[in-house]
């Protein structure tokens, strides 16, 4: 049996104990399939993982593939207080979600040095796509 779907894994080492809440946003992702798995149109899709439900260091979703010629962009947002707007927004990474496969995203969070580093499974081995000083934002 063919899976129609691949699988999102975001590991977040060294959380602040402060984040409550994690908005995952993917975008360029195929939005329906029919019954001969013909995939069309696009979607955006959103999801949030709270604390008080889960355990926040390692959150995961099934996803269509992304949409052919097109790049899906991951973007996630941290919260302290349930309130609408984040604590902090990591820029976006870039992303391509395959059927059958599990594309895998780290966010290292290093509190000694103010820096989050992002790194992405590619090609079977670990690419760091962003490393972002955050002296500013506590979290």
């Amino acid at each position: 049996m063919d899976r129609t779907k691949g699988k999102l894994l975001v590991k977040m080492n060294n959380l602040p104990e402060s984040i409550i809440k994690i908005d995952q946003n993917i975008s360029n992702i195929y939005k329906y399939i029919n019954a001969q798995r013909l995939y069309r149109d696009m979607a955006d899709v959103k999801s949030t993982f709270r604390k008080s439900t889960q355990v926040l260091d390692k959150i995961s979703s099934y996803l269509a593939p992304t949409v052919n010629g097109e790049t899906s962009k991951l973007t996630i947002s941290f919260y302290t207080t349930e309130n609408s707007s984040p604590t902090l927004t990591l820029p976006s990474i870039d992303l391509e979600i395959n059927r059958n496969e599990i594309t895998e995203v780290t966010v290292n969070y290093n509190s000694t040095q103010d820096e989050i580093e992002i790194w992405v499974y590619i090609d079977s081995e670990w690419t760091l796509v962003k490393r972002l000083n955050i002296s500013e934002i506590e979290i």
